[in-house]
C-alpha cells in the first residue's frame, strides 16, 4: 500500500501544534501499514526502503518550519526512524512538555458551557484538552477532572443536569453524557416552538384572508342607495361604513361633494332675488305703518266729528233753544261714546 506525501501534514515548528500533528502524521503512516518503523528499531533497519520512505516524508513536511534541521540532520543516512525521534525529543523534552501543559490548562480554564457555546463544542474542547494532557502524563485525577468538568457549565438550562450529577456522583463519561441528552431536548423544545410559531403564524394569516373574504361578502350585500337622504346626499353610519370597500367610499365623498358644489352655486344665482333679513324686516316694519295709517284717519274722523258736534252745539242754533245744562251733558256723552269706539 503506497503512502501519498500529502497524507502527511505540514509542521512549521510550533511547540502548541506539535501534539495534533504527531497525532495526524502517525495516523496517516500506520494507515499505510508503516508504524512500525517508527516505533521498533530492528524492523526499521531491516526495512531500510520503507525506512527511507518514512524520512523522505518527514522532510517534505518540514521543510518550511523551524522543525527541518532536525530532520535534515539525518540526510545521509535517510534514516526516517531517527528523523521522528529526533522530533519527539525536541518537542517532548521535559522543560518544554511542562511549558505546554500549562498552556493546555489555561485553555482548558477558558473551555465553558455559557448561552453562546453548545454543549456539543464544550464537550469536545474538554475531551481535546484532556487526551493532550493524558499524551503528557500531565492528566488531572478523576475527581478534579470531573468537578472542572461540571464547573464550566455555566448556562441556566443546564443547572439541574449539574446538580443531578453531582448528587448522583456520576464519572465522567456519565456527567458528559447526561449533559448531551439535555442538549438534545433543548434542541428539540426550540424545533418545537418554531414550528409553533409558524403554525400560529399561518393560522393567523388565513384567519385574516377569511376575515377580508367575509368584509368583502359583506360589501356586496350592502346597497349604498338605503343610506341616500331627501336631498340627495349619502349619510352612512360608522359601522357600516367600516365595512365599505374603498371604492364605495370613494364613490360617497364625490357625489356628496359635487351635490354641495351645485348647491352653493344654486344659492349664489337666487342671492339677487331672494329676499334678504332686512328686507324681510322692513317688510315687516312697512305693514306695521300702514295698518297705524289706516286707523289714524278713523281716529281723525272721530275727533273731527267730535269737533263738528262741539261747533254745532255751541252753534247760535243751540244757545236760543238748549240751556247749559243740556249742552254739558251732550258733550259727556259723546267723549263716553269716542272713548268706548277707541277702547274697541
Amino acid at each position: 500500500m503506497k503512502l501519498q506525501a500529502q497524507t502527511v501534514p505540514t509542521f512549521n515548528g510550533d511547540p502548541h501544534k506539535w501534539q495534533t500533528w504527531k497525532k495526524k502524521a502517525r495516523a496517516a503512516i500506520g494507515t499505510a501499514g508503516l508504524l512500525r518503523i517508527l516505533d521498533e528499531a530492528e524492523y526499521a533497519s531491516s526495512h531500510r526502503l520503507e525506512n527511507e520512505t518514512i524520512f523522505l516524508l518527514l522532510q517534505v513536511a518540514t521543510t518550511e518550519g523551524n522543525a527541518s534541521f532536525l530532520v535534515d540532520q539525518f540526510d545521509d543516512d535517510r534514516d526516517g526512524r531517527l528523523a521522528y525521534e529526533a522530533l519527539e525529543k525536541w518537542f517532548e523534552g521535559m522543560k518544554l512538555q511542562n511549558e505546554t501543559a500549562e498552556d493546555i490548562r489555561a485553555k482548558l480554564d477558558k473551555n465553558i458551557l455559557s448561552t453562546k457555546v453548545t454543549a456539543t463544542k464544550y464537550i469536545n474542547l474538554f475531551l481535546s484538552y484532556t487526551k493532550q494532557l493524558k499524551d503528557l502524563d500531565e492528566s488531572y485525577t478523576k475527581s478534579k477532572t470531573i468537578s472542572l468538568f461540571l464547573e464550566k457549565i455555566t448556562d441556566p438550562d443546564y443547572q439541574t443536569t449539574v446538580e443531578m450529577c453531582q448528587a448522583h456522583k456520576y464519572d465522567i463519561q456519565e456527567c458528559i453524557m447526561q449533559v448531551r441528552s439535555k442538549e438534545r431536548r433543548l434542541e428539540r423544545e426550540q424545533e418545537g416552538q418554531k414550528k409553533k410559531t409558524i403554525t400560529v403564524r399561518k393560522s393567523s394569516g388565513i384567519s385574516q384572508i377569511i376575515e377580508e373574504k367575509k368584509s368583502e361578502e359583506s360589501n356586496h350585500m350592502i346597497d349604498i342607495s338605503d343610506f341616500k337622504t331627501e336631498l340627495g346626499y349619502y349619510s352612512i353610519p360608522k359601522e357600516v361604513w367600516t365595512s365599505l370597500s374603498n371604492q364605495d367610499k370613494t364613490k360617497i365623498k364625490e357625489m356628496n361633494m359635487t351635490l354641495r358644489k351645485k348647491r352653493k352655486a344654486t344659492d349664489q344665482g337666487n342671492k339677487g332675488t331672494s329676499p334678504s333679513i332686512s328686507n324681510r324686516r322692513n317688510a315687516h316694519v312697512n305693514t306695521d305703518e300702514e295698518n297705524t295709517q289706516r286707523e289714524e284717519p278713523n281716529k281723525r274722523q272721530r275727533v273731527v266729528h267730535f269737533e263738528d258736534e262741539e261747533q254745532t252745539m255751541n252753534g247760535p242754533n243751540q244757545d236760543e233753544g238748549e240751556n247749559t245744562q243740556e249742552i254739558n251733558n251732550r258733550r259727556g256723552i259723546l267723549r263716553f261714546n269716542l272713548k268706548s269706539s277707541s277702547s274697541t
